[in-house]
């Protein structure tokens, strides 16, 4: 995923996340950073919430279990920092 570049420096490897699924949001999975981006990109279209407008932002890697019930390459929603 990607975090918008204004709150780049709130994100943290080893920070845990909830990801909630956009198809239904009663599926969720507490999600781990592990792994950021070096540089501030442009934010693929499909993933900003107005797609003619860009956005820039860092990219984000995070961990889920593997038995999730997500699809491959299903929206998601990363909120709520866990502590």
């Amino acid at each position: 995923g990607y975090v918008h570049e204004d709150l780049t420096l709130e994100v943290e490897i080893g920070q845990v996340y909830t990801i909630y699924s956009l198809k239904d949001e009663n599926i969720s999975y507490p999600g781990t950073v592990i792994g950021l981006g070096s540089r501030i990109v442009e934010i693929p279209s499909r993933l900003r919430k107005i797609e003619t407008i860009k956005a820039y932002g860092r990219e984000v890697l995070i961990e889920i279990s593997k038995e999730n019930t997500l699809l491959q390459n299903e929206k998601v929603s990363i909120t709520q920092k866990l502590d």
